[in-house]
């Protein structure tokens, strides 16, 4: 894909490795869809139905809204490991997504921030993984 003229707005920052993909609920996914569709609701009131900037919004709007449906989907109460993966990448895919909003009112810089580990036990496997190869154990 061709890289667009935009400015870079550097990325999204990774959040406290202790908070795994297990801890995103449904009032997190609430949040973040809300506060994309008070940013999109913006665009639809200042520009007419067929210019560019709104033909943007509505794209944005339909890949964030697909992408929250499947995150949705991901939210039963005895998750797999596979669905938590999908949990894990949606939800950082969206931390991406509202990246160039960080900083402004609203946007929840503290919460939503990058994930690394889908579970507790996946991140225990992966530093003891880590510590073998060192030979630190």
């Amino acid at each position: 894909m061709r890289t667009p003229n935009l400015p870079d707005s550097d990325f999204a920052p990774h959040g406290p490795l202790d908070v795994y993909a297990t801890s995103i609920t449904a009032a997190d996914v609430v949040a973040m869809e809300s506060f994309l569709a008070a940013r999109l609701d913006e665009v639809g009131a200042r520009y007419q139905a067929t210019a560019p900037e709104t033909r943007i919004a509505q794209s944005l709007y339909e890949t964030a809204g697909f992408q929250f449906d499947q995150l949705k989907d991901t939210l039963t109460s005895s998750p797999d490991r596979d669905t938590l993966r999908e949990r894990l990448n949606i939800w950082n895919g969206l931390v991406h997504a509202l990246q160039p909003w960080r900083g402004t009112p609203g946007h929840d810089g503290e919460r939503w921030r990058l994930m690394t580990w889908a579970d507790e036990t996946t991140a225990v496997q992966a530093q003891r993984r880590s510590a073998q190869r060192q030979g630190t154990t």
